[in-house]
């Protein structure tokens, strides 16, 4: 075709035109594969990075990229087709997805939170959850893109934060949380607490800025420095400076925190107060240089011994300028010590540390000046080990020995001050027995034979006087049988003095006086038997008139009165034979028995009792005597133990002053005991009376003169 042709079918307008156009074409072209190319390269990075997925408006997935496959652990024909695996999560219901998901979703919305899953293998996961809604113009969503993030690990270490944050809270220990440039990030109350700096004072701040100050070791302080700026843990201790600028001890641990890939991401600081502990060493260094310079100032041997029988420790005694401690160190006494030391010292060393208490004991080693005794205590101190100290007690034992000497002559001499001083006691109480009862049996014949005399004389008229009424009572008679009829005057006379009624009542006083004076001569007769003035010697009486005497005596002090009842007897007497001894004494005895017992029922409700028992007890063997038992008991109050085994000791009582003497007892027991051999012995209990056993030999004259002394 020519060119005049081309010219008119295809004008050059149109050439230019349509070379633009294809020029255009070419660049758009260009530009989509471009696009397409970033889109793809996108979709690759997408695939292989961001866990996603596309699902319908149901929630089935459409499209999975490999970040996906890798978080659940299924293939994609497992999961292709199906719901996402989030919906079948147990941990949320049907309300949930509703209500909290598809709700935004549906509306256009982007819908981002944390939930929990498991994988194929069973593990739970924590997922970061973004849904974004495909939107159409005009229309509702009908497909989302759903991107997951497997964030376990996160939450792993969240919940360790949290935890040790609990904790941290809980400890008395001051916890600081620092950032990687060591600056604070977080401090619990403890710290507060030991410091007086709150979070809010020192948030941002690093801790050597604020806590350090003058007593704040620098060597210290250079070394925490080192280890931070490598990354390294720190342990050691510090003063640091409390917020009112007091200083404090404190044992600090720094550890590094690295993330997993190895970065370092904090600093946690543990501080605990140490001053009292600080304290407690300081005072212990103080105690142990006093204690060394007590043991340097002891003259005693001391060494301390482990249970294998080695010296830990040894300390010479001032004495000793021979041996030196770095000679016993670490030998077992077999390699210091004699054979027979040795062996004394490790029992010694077992029984310490087997009974847990002190032991001691003394021992004795020959030298050339001659034998020297030594004293050693074991003391364990620690688990196995002993501390001995041993002293030279030669100078001791020796003033002992003196002493013991003449100690035993201090005991002759006092013993025989003792049995002068009993001796003299029992000659005054003899005395003052002897006196009583001399005064008293003087007194009672005395009174026996004042009232005997008078009485002799009334009782020898009664008898004629007798005689002289029965006269006149019969010349009465006669007179009225032979004049009835007396004269008026005469008649009178008669009735006014009532002659019928005196001869009827006249007997009768008479005999009433009879009585009367026949009661006088017994009482003069118990008198008389009580008081024995005239038997010096040992005789043979009968015990129950003695006591019978002496209830006639006390008969005034058992009749009732006002202030207190009746006292009752009651006699439950044996059949005794007749007994040698000094009646006067034993009717003491009884005299002191009953009063005493009189006296117990003095405040005693009724009914007030003393029971008298006697009877005679057989000697089982030849040799033993029969012995004549007489018991005085009553129903009062009883006797304390404590005051019933002073009871027999002279001048003991526990009436009130001059109601008592104290001698009834002590007279009664060597009237018994030294006078007529016998016994006698106080039974009683509070509140149960009391009872006094007299035990006599029925014939005294025939025991050893000896045995009464």
């Amino acid at each position: 075709m020519s060119a005049e042709l081309l010219g008119i079918l295809f004008p050059e307008p149109l050439v230019a035109a349509y070379q633009r156009a294809v020029a255009d074409l070419t660049k758009t072209k260009q530009q989509l594969h471009e696009s397409q190319q970033e889109l793809w390269d996108l979709g690759q990075v997408v695939n292989r990075t961001t866990p996603g997925a596309w699902v319908d408006e149901n929630g089935t997935l459409v499209e999975i990229n490999e970040g996906f496959i890798e978080v659940f652990g299924y293939g994609a024909e497992q999961l292709i087709g199906k719901l996402h695996p989030l919906l079948n999560s147990k941990c949320y219901n049907a309300d949930f997805w509703e209500e909290k998901v598809w709700s935004v979703v549906r509306s256009g919305g982007v819908w981002r939170g944390e939930l929990q899953n498991c994988t194929l293998t069973g593990r739970e996961v924590w997922l970061e959850t973004t849904i974004v809604p495909l939107m159409k113009t005009g229309a509702t969503p009908d497909k989302y893109w759903v991107l997951t993030q497997d964030i376990t690990e996160r939450k792993e270490i969240e919940l360790e934060l949290t935890q040790l944050s609990w904790v941290a809270s809980q400890t008395d220990n001051a916890v600081i949380i620092c950032d990687r440039h060591g600056k604070i990030e977080w401090v619990n109350e403890a710290f507060t607490w030991i410091t007086g700096y709150t979070l809010e004072e020192v948030k941002g701040l690093t801790p050597g800025s604020f806590l350090q100050g003058p007593l704040s070791d620098t060597e210290t302080i250079h070394q925490i420095r080192a280890c931070l700026k490598e990354h390294k843990p720190y342990r050691g201790e510090l003063i640091n400076y409390k917020r009112h600028g007091s200083p404090y001890w404190l044992s600090i641990s720094i550890t590094p925190i690295f993330d997993h890939q190895g970065d370092l991401t904090k600093f946690i600081a543990i501080e605990t107060d140490i001053s009292d502990r600080k304290k407690m060493e300081e005072a212990l260094r103080q105690s142990e240089v006093r204690n060394r310079s007590l043991i340097e100032a002891i003259p005693d041997l001391m060494f301390r011994l482990n249970r294998d029988g080695m010296f830990l420790d040894y300390f010479p005694s001032k004495d000793d300028r021979v041996t030196e401690s770095k000679e016993v160190l670490g030998k077992t006494v077999e390699q210091v010590f004699s054979e027979d030391l040795a062996w004394w010292t490790r029992h010694y060393l077992e029984l310490t540390l087997t009974s847990g208490q002190s032991q001691s004991g003394e021992y004795m080693l020959p030298f050339e000046e001659g034998w020297r005794t030594y004293e050693a205590r074991y003391v364990k101190s620690g688990d196995d080990v002993v501390l001995a100290i041993v002293r030279d007690i030669t100078d001791r034992k020796a003033i002992e020995a003196a002493l013991l000497v003449e100690q035993q002559l201090e005991k002759q001499k006092a013993a025989q001050l003792e049995k002068a001083l009993d001796k003299l006691q029992r000659t005054q109480t003899q005395l003052i027995q002897a006196e009583k009862l001399s005064s008293l049996g003087q007194m009672v014949a005395g009174v026996a034979h004042e009232i005997n005399n008078p009485l002799a004389f009334i009782h020898g008229n009664l008898i004629y006087l007798d005689t002289c009424i029965k006269d006149i009572q019969y010349m009465l008679c006669m007179y009225h049988k032979y004049y009835p009829e007396p004269l008026p005057e005469l008649k009178e006379a008669v009735a006014d003095i009532d002659v019928d009624f005196m001869l009827y009542d006249l007997p009768k006083a008479l005999e009433s006086m009879k009585l009367g004076t026949h009661r006088i001569q017994e009482i003069v007769t118990s008198l008389r038997n009580f008081s024995r003035l005239d038997e010096a010697k040992m005789k043979a009486v009968d015990l129950h008139e003695g006591i019978e005497s002496t209830l006639l005596i006390l008969q005034n002090r058992l009749k009732a009165k006002a202030e207190q009842g009746e006292t009752n007897i009651i006699r439950d007497y044996g059949e005794l034979p007749r007994v040698e001894c000094h009646a006067s004494q034993i009717n003491q005895v009884f005299m002191n028995l009953i009063s005493n017992a009189i006296d117990a029922l003095g405040n005693q409700p009724a009914p007030r009792e003393i029971k008298i028992s006697t009877r005679l007890e057989l000697a089982e063997y030849e040799e033993n005597m029969d012995m004549v038992v007489v018991e005085i008991s009553d129903n009062g109050p009883g006797i304390p133990e404590l005051v019933r085994q002073q009871i027999f000791n002279p001048f003991f009582t526990t009436k009130p002053v001059g109601k008592g003497t104290g001698l009834g007892l002590a007279i009664s027991h060597q009237i018994v005991v030294e006078k007529h051999g016998g016994k006698i012995e106080c039974i009683s209990e509070l509140g149960e009376g009391t009872k006094f056993i007299v035990s006599l030999p029925l014939n005294c004259t025939k025991i050893d003169r000896e045995q009464l002394v």
